[in-house]
This record gives C-alpha cells, sequence and structure tokens, in this order.
C-alpha cells in the first residue's frame, strides 16, 4: 500500500481492493462452474456461451474490471470476446476479440491456435501456438504486443511501469516452451 501513497495514488486501500476480489468472485461463472458439472457432468455454458468471469486488476487509471466470455461454434473453436472498464478515477475502456482453434493437419497432428487483439486506450496482440510432438510433450510458440498506454499492456509489460519506453511505446515479447503432461 505504501508505494500507492508515495505515488500519489490515494485510491487504492485495503478495502477498494478486497471488494474487487469478492466481486470478481461472486460474478464469475467459474465460481458455480465445478458445482454445476458435479451434478449435471457437462460444462456451464448457455447454448454455446461461456459464463463471464470477471478480474480486478490495479491500473494507473483506478481499479478495472474486465469481463471475458466466449462463443463455443464447435469443439475445435470458439470465439473469445472481454470488456474492460475502469469506472472512477479515470474512466478507460478495452474491449478484446479473439479466436481459439484446435485444427487436426494430416489427420493426425492437433495444432492448437489462440489469437486475440485488444484495443481502446492502445491496440494490443496476443498469438499463441502449441503442437504436440508426442502423446505426453508439446512444443509452443507465444507472440505478446502490448501498447504501453492500455489497460492490458500496463499489467504485462514492465516498460509501462518503468517509462522505459515512454507513454506511447510498444512492448514485444516473444517466447518459446516445451510442456509436458504426465
Amino acid at each position: 500500500m505504501n508505494d500507492f501513497q508515495k505515488k500519489g495514488r490515494l485510491d487504492f486501500k485495503k478495502g477498494v481492493i478486497r471488494d474487487a476480489g469478492v466481486k470478481s468472485l461472486f460474478l464469475s461463472g467459474t465460481t458455480y462452474s465445478p458445482l454445476y458439472s458435479f451434478f449435471t457432468k457437462k460444462p456451464l455454458k448457455l447454448y454455446g456461451f461461456r459464463i463471464p468471469d470477471v478480474f480486478p486488476y490495479i491500473t494507473t487509471k483506478g481499479m478495472s474490471y474486465m469481463v471475458v466470455s466466449g462463443y463455443e461454434i464447435n469443439e475445435d473453436l470458439r470465439l473469445i470476446f472481454g470488456f474492460e472498464r475502469v469506472f472512477k478515477v479515470e474512466p478507460a475502456t478495452e474491449c478484446s476479440l479473439g479466436v481459439e482453434q484446435t485444427a487436426i493437419i494430416n489427420h493426425t497432428l492437433p495444432i492448437s491456435y489462440r489469437g486475440v487483439v485488444t484495443f481502446g486506450q492502445g491496440l494490443d496482440l496476443v498469438a499463441s501456438c502449441s503442437i504436440p510432438i508426442s502423446k505426453y510433450l508439446s512444443i509452443g510458440a507465444d507472440l505478446e504486443i502490448y501498447s504501453c498506454k492500455s489497460l492490458q499492456g500496463q499489467r504485462h509489460t514492465t516498460h509501462a511501469i518503468s517509462g522505459m519506453l515512454g507513454k506511447n511505446g510498444l512492448s514485444l515479447d516473444i517466447s518459446v516452451s516445451m510442456s509436458y503432461k504426465f
């Protein structure tokens, strides 16, 4: 809390952050999904729509709330959409649209990919791909481009916090990964 006060931000108090977490817990579909699935043996969806989840975030503009949902077109293809809003201090809004798909290549190789673009305070792009190389092992690659002035960019890049790139800079991250399922 002292870090916020040193920067002149008196709007972040323990109660504000606690209340945001409680709101998120009770307004998120993920909270209720395990109970629903236990009794029905089905995931919690409504006509193919994912029941939204709510995430609170601390931003330079104030406490933001991000609502994330999606629509399952079929078992292998899903649309992703989200909305983030800061209501107090400095109101701000961002929207996200994306796609997530598992495609079968050559009738044997399932490749999963995902792409999401976020716009509002800045333009952000997140893309990822995962390819299984055996039953237990897969490799992946991620590309993330964040605007340092976007709400999402403030969370995902240290450049926005340090001011290294200025208010209008971009942050680029590329990663390669390997995962093992046991």
